[in-house]
């Protein structure tokens, strides 16, 4: 690309940090001051990586379909972790998710502390509210 050397002046200096190679002024010509501009190759950005290579967990909201995991699977009822949320965390259940996530399935709920402040919970669903201790290995 060819440019004429008044306007190459004016954006000299944005021009430099833009490309790699400096800008170099062609001097036989004086009266037609031109100077060679690189073009910098046009490249497909780089793919983004995956810092989270594991796969999203599966939720389900509707108990009709959640109810009969939590039977087969042996987990803890909804009612159970209701009653342990009050009694261990002294907050009230206000919306509940049965997920999983590779072999582990969690209870994901929103509730009210005793001020009425919402937050996010994520209990183990087979041994909800469990001291540290006793979950099972590996999770």
């Amino acid at each position: 690309m060819i440019v004429n050397l008044r306007h190459l002046v004016i954006t000299a200096t944005m021009a430099v940090s833009l490309f790699a190679t400096p800008i170099k002024a062609v001097e036989d010509a004086p009266s037609l001051a031109t100077a060679a501009v690189p073009v910098p190759a046009q490249t497909a950005p780089a793919p983004l990586l995956d810092v989270n290579p594991r796969p999203a967990p599966t939720c389900i909201s509707d108990w009709s379909q959640a109810g009969p995991i939590v039977r087969k699977e042996g987990l803890a009822t909804i009612e159970k972790v209701g009653r342990l949320a009050r009694d261990r965390a002294s907050v009230e259940i206000v919306n509940s998710v049965l997920c999983k996530s590779e072999e582990r399935y969690v209870y994901r709920l929103t509730v009210r502390g005793s001020q009425g402040t919402l937050r996010m919970m994520v209990v183990d669903a087979r041994q909800p509210f469990a001291p540290p201790s006793s979950q099972p290995a590996g999770q």
